[in-house]
């Protein structure tokens, strides 16, 4: 097997799920490469639309929110032989040339535009390649395409998302959604907090995406107020330099407030923390389900969002509030109810994949007996 993984700069999540495939490859010695779809539109394209979805994601969500809806209720506006259809497919014949010459036999695609793409070139040309969609959201996104050969989604309770766009039901797996090894594995809370620093301290990680989206400076600062010195919160930033140099600030000389930007070592944090403030994003929600640990949702930004919400909350999960002032209470009162939390831990063993990555590899290499 030789494969292509396809995603696109959209947010971080699509990048961390084909990063999560390429490791689990690597370690059975397939040989593996990650492209960026848009690009085969050119390198402009790709970087114009993923600096203004970053844009309009992070700073006018309700906008964001709007253009989701607005596709779940015009389907039309992705079909064959629209204006979005045809832009986003116009780089089919160079994705083509690149996965003739290179030999490739797997196509996986991370993001809804990479499987519109291969969907043309597959109503187009002759493409004996195996072809696949890796969802990493927990429901259908309104511009997924229908033709491709396998689909691999975050739970089988919404494989009928799936069959409703006319994908039949023997293509679609309910292998979860892929995050990298190291989400996987665990070690022992007080050593991985010593190595950080923390000591025994109680401790809430706050981060909402890549991006740094939402009210975080409010949150931080009712979070701040509403805890004491023996609870640490740790504010992650991400690619958002603006809100990175604010806090850095507004918490300068704070006992219980640390903020970080752009940081490498999530999965050491998630380790030693108690509860996880975020955003619904389907990666990092799936990354903390793996680490067993507790979330508090901030509703910052909804569209596929908001199903990815409802999926946590509604097994017990998760939880969600308001304000921000009503998400720092929650997270005071979740902090002080081991029975609550010990509770959300186990509903997180009991909804738990194995290991999505390796799941998806068995199944396109055949080893799974498909």
């Amino acid at each position: 097997m030789k494969a292509i993984i396809l995603t696109c700069n959209t947010g971080g999540g699509h990048n961390s799920a084909s990063a999560a495939l390429k490791e689990v490859l690597d370690t059975h010695g397939v040989e593996c490469e990650i492209a960026d779809s848009l690009s085969f539109l050119s390198e402009r394209t790709s970087r114009f639309i993923s600096n203004w979805h970053s844009r309009i994601y992070r700073y006018m969500p309700k906008a964001f929110t709007k253009g989701y809806s607005f596709s779940e209720d015009h389907p039309g506006v992705f079909e064959e032989k629209s204006p979005i259809y045809k832009f986003i497919a116009s780089g089919g014949d160079r994705l083509y040339d690149h996965i003739m010459s290179g030999g490739f036999d797997t196509v996986i695609c991370c993001h809804v535009f990479s499987s519109l793409i291969i969907a043309d070139i597959l109503n187009r040309r002759a493409l004996n390649v195996r072809t696949s969609f890796v969802s990493t959201d927990y429901t259908c996104s309104p511009c997924t395409a229908s033709t491709l050969d396998m689909y691999f989604i975050p739970d089988d309770s919404i494989a009928g998302e799936y069959e409703a766009i006319g994908i039949p039901s023997e293509k679609i797996f309910g292998t979860g959604l892929p995050v990298r090894q190291r989400f996987l594995t665990s070690e022992d809370r007080d050593a991985a907090g010593e190595k950080l620093g923390l000591g025994r301290k109680k401790h809430i990680l706050v981060m909402c995406g890549s991006m740094g989206c939402g009210p975080m400076e409010e949150i931080a600062s009712e979070l701040s107020r509403a805890v004491g010195t023996d609870t640490l919160i740790t504010v992650i930033c991400g690619t958002n330099k603006k809100l990175y140099k604010k806090l850095s600030r507004s918490f300068n000389g704070s006992e219980n407030t640390d903020i970080k930007g752009y940081t490498t070592n999530v999965p050491e944090l998630m380790e030693t923390a108690d509860l996880f403030l975020t955003k619904p994003g389907g990666i990092s929600v799936s990354e903390a389900a793996a680490k067993k640990l507790p979330m508090v949702f901030v509703d910052a930004v909804a569209g596929c969002e908001e199903y990815n919400l409802r999926y946590f909350v509604g097994r017990g999960m998760a939880v969600t509030a308001g304000t921000p002032r009503e998400l720092a209470k929650i997270c005071g009162e979740l902090l002080s109810d081991e029975e609550r939390l010990a509770e959300m831990r186990e509903n997180m063993r009991r909804y738990a994949k194995e290991d999505p990555a390796e799941s998806i590899y068995r199944l396109l290499s055949g080893e799974a007996g498909i």
